[in-house]
């Protein structure tokens, strides 16, 4: 099946904790720009795929996951011109997991506030 077509993907404007949605169709080719694939973490969430850069701004592929295990429709990912098997892409999927996006972000924000909340009290019992 050809390519049905070319979406660039940039995480330009995206601030730390910052995420935008993309969706892409069946044998699309994904092409990062500006981000080395050795500096992003992978997940998949439900059926969506997340890449998060190395600043934590996070770039959400709505139904990804259920199209990587098909070799008719998974997208051909580039990484700056680079292309990247879908299993070397699948090998650094960090967590996997049932939760929609908006728990995820949820839960990921209350653990973030919690450690930052403990490595606090933590300093003023050192002090």
């Amino acid at each position: 099946m050809a390519s049905n077509s070319k979406v660039v993907v940039s995480f330009d404007g995206l601030a730390k904790g910052e995420s935008r949605n993309i969706t892409i169709q069946p044998a699309s080719d994904l092409v990062f720009s500006g981000v080395d694939f050795k500096d992003v973490k992978i997940d998949i969430v439900d059926s969506d795929v997340i890449v998060t850069n190395a600043e934590g701004a996070r770039i959400i592929f709505p139904g990804m996951a259920l199209l990587m295990f098909e070799d008719e429709l998974a997208p051909r990912i580039f990484f700056d011109d680079e292309l990247i098997q879908p299993n070397v892409f699948l090998s650094k999927v960090g967590e996997i997991g049932n939760l929609s996006v908006q728990d995820y972000i949820a839960i990921s924000s209350i653990l973030r506030e919690s450690l930052q909340q403990d490595a606090e009290e933590k300093k003023e019992e050192s002090q």
